[in-house]
């Protein structure tokens, strides 16, 4: 806590909010806290939520995602006991001491919230990789054409909790397909969560990636179908 030592003799100042500052006296010495109690944990908070924000932003969140969490969701928002059943994941997933390897697949048509709620859940866990899943694949390509390491792929591999974004935006092929099922093989060996969202049924990702990778996501995860309108057309003002 930061604090400023002024003469006995001073009179109470207030905070920047208005509040009156108490003193504390340590032997012949007058003391205040630079802001009132309230305004200290406010600013302790949005510490936090900046470096939370900060540990996302470096982990490949998009700018738009970055104050995602469960209480911003936009208009309209999905029904609330499907809301509570993905806060309830998240929350019970961030306790877990061992990893159970549950995952959540959200699926519906575009502009639904499925993305801002996946990032709630990664908010909620506290140590999350996101990834787009044509971010990946791109970096995949790259890494087979340099013949260089792909961080992401890696990185993606060990998270703590991986969230796949947009599942099926892209038919993998080939050397890419092989590098996602190694991806999703890794995580299902080792029974880390992954939070898939995509714009496919259940029964229609497997004509996408594979036989192979729809056995490990729909394998591990209780899935969920995030349906509505589009909110980016119903936001916007007609003119």
């Amino acid at each position: 806590m930061d604090a400023v030592m002024i003469p006995q003799s001073t009179e109470p100042i207030t905070c920047n909010c208005g509040t009156p500052i108490l003193p504390y006296i340590i032997g012949d010495h007058t003391f205040y806290a630079s802001s009132c109690v309230a305004c200290l944990m406010k600013d302790s908070e949005a510490e936090e939520q900046r470096k939370q924000d900060e540990k996302l932003v470096s982990l490949g969140l998009q700018r738009r995602y970055r104050g995602s969490d469960f209480d911003n969701l936009h208009e309209p928002k999905p029904a609330e006991h499907i809301i509570e059943a993905i806060r309830m994941y998240a929350l019970e997933t961030a306790k877990e001491k061992e990893p159970s390897g549950r995952g959540l697949y959200l699926w519906g048509p575009a502009g639904t919230g499925k993305t801002h709620l996946a990032v709630a859940v990664a908010r909620a866990f506290g140590n999350a990789l996101f990834v787009n899943t044509l971010f990946l694949f791109d970096a995949l390509k790259t890494s087979y054409n340099t013949q260089a390491p792909c961080e992401v792929f890696e990185s993606a591999r060990w998270a703590p909790l991986l969230i796949l974004d947009d599942l099926g935006s892209e038919r993998p092929t080939g050397w890419v397909q092989e590098r996602l099922y190694a991806l999703l093989n890794t995580r299902w060996d080792e029974m880390l969560p992954t939070v898939y969202t995509s714009n496919y049924a259940p029964m229609a990702i497997e004509g996408i990636i594979g036989t192979r990778s729809a056995s490990r996501v729909l394998g591990t995860c209780l899935t969920i179908e995030i349906d509505g309108p589009d909110h980016r057309r119903f936001s916007c003002a007609a003119v």
